[in-house]
């Protein structure tokens, strides 16, 4: 019933190649890299105990180029669009995208080239319960 089995739940459910935490700095693009924030309580108990909680999470997208990133961010979206992450000591229920933004490039180079590395992440929420 910890946080990281949340993590790795949602994880579980991305697109192959995503990784949890920061991309390795040999990841070839694109690359998609996850975050999840540690659940935030929205209802507890008479006892004070965290009955509900909101899950958030973000998939970091980078390619080369926009229509890159945004193909990914595509394959990420279905991916997590509705989609319930499975975690021992959880009831979870679906992910719902919250917010996105449009390409932006970062300082990053890409290797062998003058292009700068594109990025979009897309966030979701899913509300939990403790089982």
């Amino acid at each position: 019933m910890t946080w990281d089995g949340l993590a790795q739940a949602v994880l579980n459910l991305c697109p192959p190649g995503t990784v949890l935490g920061e991309a390795p700095a040999t990841a070839e693009l694109p690359w998609m890299s996850l975050s999840v924030a540690v659940p935030q309580a929205v209802a507890r108990s008479e006892s004070t105990t965290t009955t509900t909680a909101v899950l958030r999470a973000q998939v970091l997208v980078a390619a080369a180029t926009d229509s890159g990133a945004l193909s990914v961010a595509h394959d990420v979206h279905d991916a997590l669009e509705d989609a319930r992450p499975v975690a021992a000591g959880w009831v979870c229920g679906p992910l719902l995208q919250v917010g996105s933004s449009r390409p932006y490039q970062v300082p990053a180079v890409v290797l062998g080239t003058d292009r700068r590395v594109t990025c979009v992440p897309v966030a979701f929420e899913a509300t939990v319960s403790r089982a």
